[in-house]
């Protein structure tokens, strides 16, 4: 009888567990990173706003996309399409600070998409990626995310 009140306490605390929870997305007009479509970023290297036609929830956010195939794609692997950090600065990530991303201020490095605050953010981070990533990756793990 204790080891199993120990088993479902452990699964209590398991399940409520912060680090279990969906890491957070960033959100501005109440859809995620601004209504950019993430996969115009992958396929056509440009920013585009997409359609309250076509939309998908993931992370308890809705994605708004370009077209029903870009929605599609999303779908089936949205973590190979959203922005890394929930769309939130990556050089703020760096510090372990969640600040508002930028969907005009992007980049895509070794097939992982990045949002900074703003242009001149972005450009910086763009000196010295792979460092600014190994750390902002630390941090967002350790605070954040899942992963």
């Amino acid at each position: 009888m204790f080891n199993r009140r120990l088993l479902i306490l452990g699964a209590t605390t398991l399940v409520a567990s912060p680090a279990l929870a969906d890491p957070p997305v960033w959100v501005f007009d109440s859809i995620a990173i601004g209504g950019a479509d993430p996969v115009w970023y992958f396929t056509n290297a440009a920013l585009k706003r997409g359609s309250a036609d076509y939309t998908f929830v993931w992370r308890k956010e809705t994605w708004r996309f370009v077209s029903e195939e870009d929605r599609s794609k999303f779908a089936a692997s949205p973590e190979a399409f959203a922005p890394q950090y929930g769309g939130f600065c990556c050089m703020a990530m760096v510090d372990g600070k969640k600040s508002n991303g930028d969907a005009r201020a992007w980049a895509i490095h070794k097939g992982k998409l990045y949002f900074a605050g703003s242009a001149a953010v972005m450009a910086n981070w763009k000196l010295d990626s792979d460092k600014y990533i190994s750390k902002a990756d630390y941090w967002w793990k350790r605070s954040f995310a899942s992963l």
